[in-house]
């Protein structure tokens, strides 16, 4: 039920840039800078998974300097969705001319999911002069000052 419900709701809020966690468990993995390891599947018709880890990126990195990157949270969407589903059915039978037996049953089935307020957090990055001067300054610093 979990695993439908998320990924209907990356469905409807964003297929291009969100992916679903595979399971309540991997969900608190799922950090800012965390890395995602992509399991290529089996079949040609099943899609790739991505399962989190506890690894951050600065962990696997040559230098193991702590990243300092601000974190933005804003409140993405709330999401309600309730799937209702009724059955209906009879069976009769006319044994002689004397028994009659008919049976009817019904039935209504309501499946709420709800995530309630949705927030995204996403990284706040330099604007992209402050990083062309960054980067310059390290590969000037590299060479040696050509």
């Amino acid at each position: 039920m979990f695993e439908a419900a998320v990924s209907g709701f990356v469905k409807a809020v964003g297929k291009d840039s969100l992916l679903p966690v595979p399971d309540l468990n991997s969900a608190n993995k799922c950090r800012p800078l965390h890395i995602a390891v992509k399991k290529n599947p089996k079949w040609f018709w099943q899609s790739a998974k991505y399962l989190p880890t506890s690894f951050k990126v600065h962990q696997i990195l040559t230098k193991t300097e702590e990243i300092d990157v601000a974190v933005s949270c804003r409140t993405l969407v709330e999401y309600n969705k309730t799937s209702h589903f009724s059955v209906k059915g009879s069976v009769g039978s006319k044994i002689l001319k004397e028994v009659d037996l008919d049976v009817s049953g019904s039935g209504v089935v309501a499946i709420k999911a709800s995530f309630g307020k949705v927030n995204k957090k996403s990284l706040v990055t330099e604007d992209d002069g402050k990083r062309l001067y960054a980067a310059q300054q390290a590969v000037y610093g590299l060479w040696g000052g050509l």
